[in-house]
């Protein structure tokens, strides 16, 4: 009887940290790949895992060019979700979970895009198996906003 009511309890905490983001089920095993982003978010940066998990708390899709948010969600693209690259979704995740944390700020658009870029960029530092054109995007779109006006 207590091996069943501990493995009831382990089971309902487990479900209740993995259900801190709800994602929408929708597209072919869309789900499934956000859920490998997010483990591995975790397995390279347990406190960045935190930090997502604690502003975001729904994970969405879009038609749209870009990842986006609206209040505590993030709409990543179709287009990134049917290429499948986890590491790209994952970036995404963390890109996009550092503007809801900044959204109550007045900053302006190049600022906010820089902090989640530096962001980013932190994160794909920790990563193993780094895919060169997340950098690359990054290094553009620093360019593109005048980040180096910001380190100064």
């Amino acid at each position: 009887m207590i091996k069943h009511l501990v493995f009831l309890l382990l089971s309902t905490f487990s479900l209740s940290i993995n259900a801190q983001v709800k994602i929408d089920v929708v597209g072919d095993n869309w789900e499934q790949v956000v859920h490998n982003a997010l483990t591995l978010i975790k397995e390279t940066d347990s406190t960045t895992y935190k930090f997502v998990t604690s502003n975001c708390n729904h994970i969405g899709f879009w038609n749209g060019n870009y990842s986006t948010t609206e209040g505590k969600s993030i709409f990543l693209t179709t287009t990134e979700v049917r290429n499948g690259n986890i590491n790209n979704i994952a970036c995404a995740i963390v890109h996009e979970s550092k503007h809801i944390e900044l959204s109550n700020r007045n900053l302006s658009e190049s600022q906010e895009e820089c902090i989640c870029y530096f962001y980013e960029l932190e994160f794909i530092l920790k990563m193993k198996n780094i895919d060169l054109f997340l950098i690359d995007n990054i290094q553009v779109n620093l360019n593109k906003y005048n980040c180096e006006n910001y380190l100064k």
